[in-house]
């Protein structure tokens, strides 16, 4: 009977240890994706429409009177083309309190009050450099 007990206290544990990992990874890409609009808000515009095509659709599923098959297919239309604008998008060449310089030479990792700032140095490779190192971040 012991052992029972036993083996429901590490389960529990694993299980209180797995959920706390799956917050902090939603929040960590959270993070990441509003990086990604502040960066490129174009990006947020694309990805807020995305989400009321869904929307679209379902109203014309439930629609009376309408030709169902027409909005949908303009839904699909609009969604297709917004997928391929998004994936069309550039990489900006000034990015500014987005990423962080990794040196520690860096004069921002010696004062805290300037911004960190780096421009695009390889748009294939997509790596950018700080404007005051000279640093490549990725």
């Amino acid at each position: 009977m012991s052992g029972i007990k036993y083996d429901k206290e590490i389960l529990e544990n694993v299980l209180h240890t797995l959920e706390n990992e799956k917050i902090r990874a939603e929040a960590d890409a959270e993070a990441r994706k509003l990086k990604i609009y502040s960066a490129l808000p174009r990006v947020a515009e694309i990805d807020a429409a995305l989400r009321t095509t869904v929307f679209d659709v379902i109203r014309a599923s439930f629609g009376k009177g309408e030709d169902t098959a027409a909005l949908i297919a303009r839904a699909k239309e609009k969604n297709t083309a917004l997928v391929a604008e998004r994936k069309k998008l550039t990489l900006p060449e000034r990015v500014v309190g987005v990423i962080k310089c990794k040196n520690p030479r860096c004069i921002t990792s010696v004062e805290r009050e300037i911004v960190h700032e780096f421009v695009l140095a390889d748009a294939d490779k997509k790596a950018y450099r700080c404007i005051y190192c000279d640093h490549q971040a990725k």
